[in-house]
């Protein structure tokens, strides 16, 4: 018996028609699969954004301590240098005499830093 190209029509349009349904479905899937990556990457930008502000901040902090440290170290050698002249009875230099004292009380110290921090 003789296959006529005519008698194939019929399985290759169903061939045809099931292709077209797997690529649709095929093009459905990617699409899903580009909105998930999107709406991933939103919130990995989102959270990386946060990170980068709480760096900012703590990067600001740090550099308030190193100022406030770099201002206790001359407070410290101005205060070293009074004591060390009134010491050896001789007088203050106009730049150490106009400097008012330094008021430090540790344990107003503690508590102020005790109510930022509580101990570990």
């Amino acid at each position: 018996e003789e296959v006529v190209a005519s008698d194939a029509l019929p399985g290759l349009v169903h061939w045809n028609e099931k292709l077209a349904l797997l690529s649709a479905d095929l093009v459905e899937q990617a699409e899903l699969m580009r909105v998930v990556r999107a709406q991933q990457h939103a919130r990995a930008t989102e959270e990386l954004g946060r990170s980068v502000r709480v760096l900012q901040s703590l990067f600001e902090q740090i550099d308030v301590l190193q100022q406030n440290i770099v201002a206790a170290e001359f407070l410290v050698y101005a205060t070293e240098r009074r004591f060390a002249l009134v010491a050896c009875g001789e007088r203050l230099p106009d730049s150490l005499e106009c400097l008012p004292p330094a008021l430090f009380e540790a344990h107003a110290f503690l508590r102020r830093l005790q109510r930022r921090e509580p101990p570990p």
